[in-house]
């Protein structure tokens, strides 16, 4: 989990094969999970890193269909 100020939170990424194609996900206790709201990567999300300074999550991932 991180340890920022507003981001007590877990973040997972990857490739969702579902119909959501939801590929960031977010749990605030690691038992019940959110998709991700904004952009998406419809391929998959690779890498995810948190600033607390800035107090934001970034995210680096794969759009085939729009490279």
């Amino acid at each position: 989990p991180s340890h920022g100020n507003g981001a007590n939170m877990w973040v997972a990424v990857g490739v969702d094969e579902g119909p959501s194609y939801t590929s960031i996900q977010y749990s605030y206790d690691g038992f019940y999970w959110l998709q991700a709201t904004g952009a998406q990567f419809p391929t998959q999300a690779n890498r995810i890193a948190y600033s607390p300074d800035l107090d934001q999550w970034v995210a680096v991932g794969v759009n085939v269909n729009n490279p």
